[in-house]
């Protein structure tokens, strides 16, 4: 059985550890022991988490949470390509950014859209599996993959992609304040932002909740707010099952 420990011998044991060595990762779990909300997770706490989480990753995902954002993310997608042209076959000439891509399988589910798909990651062992990831015709997923936070690899475009994908994302990355700027100077005019998000109801004048599971919910008004001041414009936002450990939660698209 694993060990047990009060809330104050973990408090004792961080404050040891970082006495030791200053880790940002560690400074980040005990603010959060002290009922504390870091406005964003540092990146070596990310990246160390999914490089352990990797090789289990996408069965626990799949198999054992029922995670279908993916699928979900295309449909809505594919809704809009439908209303705005009527043709009832989506594009296959789009350049694609995927942020926070895992192991790939957002990537695999847009590869037939794509012509250019670059796949950005901070944990190196995702990048590494991703890079091997075929679709069912045999090619690889992706043209290019960046190990990077995801707002230095933005800035690292001007205007250069159709659609930008962020499925289950910002739920490691918190406030989004810089994202989505970043964001829309990426996009193409009419490029699509799709998103998805834990639900979070707040009390007025909150815009994210940082829980126990050391994730963010964001409210559907902080978002839109970041977004009008973007110039993006709202074109989806439904209620949608994300995994079977969460209450449903938001998928969210936005226009530039």
């Amino acid at each position: 059985d694993p060990v047990r420990y009060s809330l104050a011998e973990a408090h004792a044991a961080y404050e040891q550890a970082l006495a030791l060595r200053r880790a940002p990762e560690w400074e980040f779990e005990l603010a959060v022991l002290r009922g504390i909300s870091p406005p964003t997770a540092p990146d070596t706490y990310v990246q160390s988490l999914f490089d352990e989480y990797a090789p289990r990753f996408e069965q626990h995902l799949v198999e054992g949470l029922n995670y279908r954002v993916p699928e979900q993310l295309l449909a809505a997608v594919k809704q809009i390509w439908h209303s705005q042209s009527g043709v009832t076959h989506p594009p296959d000439n789009l350049d694609i950014l995927d942020l926070g891509i895992g192991t790939g399988r957002v990537g695999e589910f847009f590869r037939p859209h794509a012509r250019r798909l670059v796949g950005v990651d901070l944990a190196p062992n995702m990048i590494a599996l991703a890079r091997r990831r075929r679709d069912a015709a045999g090619r690889l997923v992706y043209d290019r993959l960046i190990t990077s936070h995801l707002l230095p690899a933005l800035r690292e475009f001007d205007q250069a992609f159709d659609v930008i994908l962020a499925a289950d994302v910002f739920i490691y990355v918190g406030s989004l304040d810089g994202v989505f700027p970043a964001a829309a100077r990426a996009l193409r005019p009419r490029g699509l932002l799709a998103f998805s998000l834990e639900r979070y109801d707040p009390p007025p004048g909150s815009s994210a909740a940082f829980d126990f599971r050391l994730r963010y919910r964001h409210s559907l008004d902080y978002v839109r707010s970041l977004a009008q001041a973007a110039c993006l414009t709202e074109i989806i936002a439904v209620a949608c099952p994300l995994r079977n450990d969460v209450p449903p939660g938001w998928l969210v698209i936005l226009k530039k």
